[in-house]
């Protein structure tokens, strides 16, 4: 039995900065074993390995208009052409009938040249007439080169050109890609699974009786977005009071879980019991990071799971969460870069950084002028500080004062990509 007394064991030392910490924690993860999945199934995974086109794309060289296929050799130099139209070919068809000097074919956009042509000359260029036995010609006063409105086997993707590369994610474009070579499944890493405990004897779960001394549990509900908008699958095992048997008893989970996101309890306050369970039943490496909000960040394992405890604060564990737990589940998932994009901004407004800690601050960047800017939302209300956000400005420990107009940088977040509203 574990017992919270004085005599708790304690952890101490510098806080770990920002970058070493993070850098500490991917080092102990890696990704996760990999999975054939249905193509529509693999949208926003990442791919376990390299894969290469095994035949041109096209697979041969078509037509890229609806006209008339000719030799460009066929064409009269400075005046009118008129060819015989020997035939039509649409896409899906198959033609082996020779195209001579003097002849045409009509073909629409997709179907294979025939052979002796080697260009297009577009429909609306062309007069189509009968003579007067009936045969069918088109005339044309164009130059007509060589490959005119005409797609190369393999113009747009040679065999052995590698299609999808392991470590990056599969989107819209690389399920076409892959369908356009037959295929029908991928292999793709396993998506982590992520166990969330919010811990705190003044939270009650939302849809239930609050007294006047308690708080809704937010942190449980804003993780399980979080975790599953970086790829990951949530499980939330409820709220733990602040005694180190509840929650070793809900974090003793079975099976053994990829990641582990504890919130509250590793400050360093009496009830403040987490890392403690880290110390006794696991290992505790970090404890604390210099950065500002979250600095009471703690990172360890217990059993064979990774465990990475946030501050209680809504506010802190979000931003802990995508500085910490958002590149761990990108490591899991086997992503070749698990960090947020970054650029640079011209800040709007001054900000303040006291204290000798790595700053994050809200922001709202607007991409609609040159160069981007981004305005601070650290003084805006929390709920109006949420809305807005769509990145974190980062300002670095040693900063003490950014001016308004300075260029900064700035974590991107999925919402300047994909707005809502």
């Amino acid at each position: 039995m574990i017992v919270s007394d004085a005599s708790r064991l304690t952890f101490g030392g510098t806080p770990m900065n920002v970058d070493d910490a993070l850098l500490r924690m991917l080092a102990a993860v890696h990704p996760l074993p990999a999975e054939q999945v249905a193509l529509h199934a693999a949208v926003g995974r990442v791919s376990a390995q390299d894969i290469s086109a095994p035949f041109d794309l096209p697979p041969f060289t078509n037509s890229a208009m609806d006209g008339f296929a000719i030799a460009s050799s066929s064409a009269v130099l400075g005046g009118r052409t008129t060819l015989q139209v020997i035939g039509a070919i649409t896409a899906g068809d198959a033609t082996t009938a020779l195209v001579r000097p003097g002849q045409a074919v009509r073909i629409m956009t997709g179907a294979p040249l025939p052979p002796g042509t080697d260009a297009v000359v577009r429909l609306e260029e062309t007069d189509v007439h009968r003579d007067d036995s009936g045969a069918l010609h088109v005339s044309f006063d164009r130059h007509v080169p060589a490959g005119l409105n005409v797609r190369l086997a393999g113009e747009s993707i040679s065999r052995g050109e590698t299609i999808v590369r392991a470590g990056t994610a599969v989107g819209a474009p690389e399920v076409a890609d892959l369908a356009a070579f037959g295929l029908t499944h991928v292999r793709v890493h396993r998506q982590p699974k992520v166990v969330i405990l919010s811990t705190g004897n003044e939270l009650v779960a939302p849809g239930t009786q609050r007294q006047t001394w308690q708080v809704f549990d937010t942190n449980t509900a804003l993780l399980q977005v979080l975790i599953q908008q970086a790829g990951g699958v949530a499980e939330a095992v409820g709220i733990a009071r602040d005694t180190p048997e509840e929650i070793l008893s809900r974090l003793m989970h079975d099976p053994v879980p990829d990641l582990i996101i504890t919130t509250g309890g590793v400050s360093v306050g009496d009830f403040d019991v987490v890392k403690d369970v880290l110390i006794r039943e696991g290992t505790l490496e970090i404890w604390r990071v210099r950065m500002k909000p979250g600095r009471p960040v703690a990172f360890g394992r217990l059993r064979a799971a990774p465990v990475l405890g946030l501050p209680g604060n809504p506010h802190a564990a979000h931003i802990t969460f995508l500085q910490f737990g958002r590149p761990l589940i990108r490591r899991l998932l086997g992503f070749a870069n698990p960090r947020l994009p970054v650029m640079t901004a011209v800040v709007n407004e001054a900000i303040e950084n006291a204290g000798g800690r790595r700053l994050f601050v809200p922001g709202n960047l607007s991409l609609h002028e040159q160069p981007a800017r981004v305005t601070p939302l650290g003084q805006r209300s929390q709920r109006n500080r949420r809305q807005r956000m769509n990145c974190l400005i980062d300002v670095p420990e040693d900063v003490a004062f950014v001016e308004e107009g300075s260029a900064v940088v700035v974590q991107v977040l999925d919402e300047v990509m994909y707005p809502c509203g």
